[in-house]
């Protein structure tokens, strides 16, 4: 059971790549500048070895999130690629032998420590994505490591923090409930194909929800326009206008890195609730 419920971890990160068309993030047919669709792959089947440790754990998740980071830099060059992903598959994983995955994943996130905060600290700052700028325990500000030591800050605390602006964070802190909802979506949609389930379970959250990582990186107004745009497909879908808002968001480099992870979040938990390829 620990080695399937590991390889499915694998399996929803490749496949959340390589579905295609994707708006706005890297699949089969696109690449970014620095990081490219081999090194998406590179990085999922690196992290097994971690994601098997990591099963039926219940502690350690800071820890669990550094070793993945690190783990799946070997044999690749590229940016990041699985930041936002492993914090959030990370609780799921550790919980994958539970049939209640969503609760025991919520309650290993609550019981965090200071510890797991100044790891997960370090996997960003060893990750080298971007990170907004931040007036209160700044990733990359020494001071606020300390801080987090001197003042028992937990992890769980940190998120909660930065849920107020970050979906992935608020996904950890509020029990998972876009991973659940777009799971069942995903799964009602599976007979369509696995790559079309994915395709249009992502369009419909870039079309419910302005992706933080835009909001962060670009504004809110082009979040709001990427939104906009995601609902327009859907009202009144055909692929030449999928393709037309891909290469929309490629062209100006806009890419709804959050819902990315969320949906790969989805993808593992209609794995582990048997869809099957």
């Amino acid at each position: 059971m620990k080695e399937v419920n590991a390889m499915k971890a694998v399996l929803a990160m490749i496949l959340e790549v390589s579905a295609t068309p994707k708006p706005g993030n890297v699949d089969r047919d696109h690449d970014f500048t620095d990081t490219k669709y081999e090194h998406f792959l590179v990085s999922a089947v690196s992290s097994y070895p971690v994601f098997l440790q990591m099963v039926g754990k219940r502690r350690e998740l800071g820890s669990w999130i550094r070793k993945l980071v690190n783990s799946s830099k070997f044999m690749r060059g590229g940016g990041n690629t699985h930041l936002g992903t492993f914090i959030l598959i990370s609780p799921l994983v550790m919980a994958s032998d539970e049939k209640n995955v969503f609760q025991k994943a919520y309650e290993i996130v609550k019981k965090t420590t200071f510890e797991d905060a100044v790891d997960l600290y370090l996997a960003i700052r060893e990750s080298g994505a971007y990170i907004p700028p931040s007036d209160t325990l700044s990733v990359y500000d020494d001071e606020s490591v300390r801080k987090l030591r001197e003042e028992k800050i937990t992890m769980y605390d940190v998120l909660s923090i930065s849920s107020k602006y970050d979906m992935i964070s608020d996904e950890l802190v509020s029990g998972f409930e876009r991973v659940k909802r777009y799971s069942e979506l995903l799964l009602s949609l599976w007979d369509l194909g696995v790559n079309e389930a994915i395709v249009r379970t992502y369009l419909r959250l870039l079309s419910d929800e302005e992706d933080t990582f835009i909001v962060n990186k670009y504004g809110k107004e082009v979040a709001k326009d990427v939104r906009r745009r995601a609902r327009e497909v859907i009202d009144d879908f055909s692929m030449s206008k999928l393709l037309e808002f891909d290469e929309h968001l490629i062209s100006r480099g806009v890419n709804p890195g959050s819902s990315a992870d969320i949906i790969c979040g989805a993808i593992y938990v209609a794995l582990l609730r048997g869809a099957e390829i």
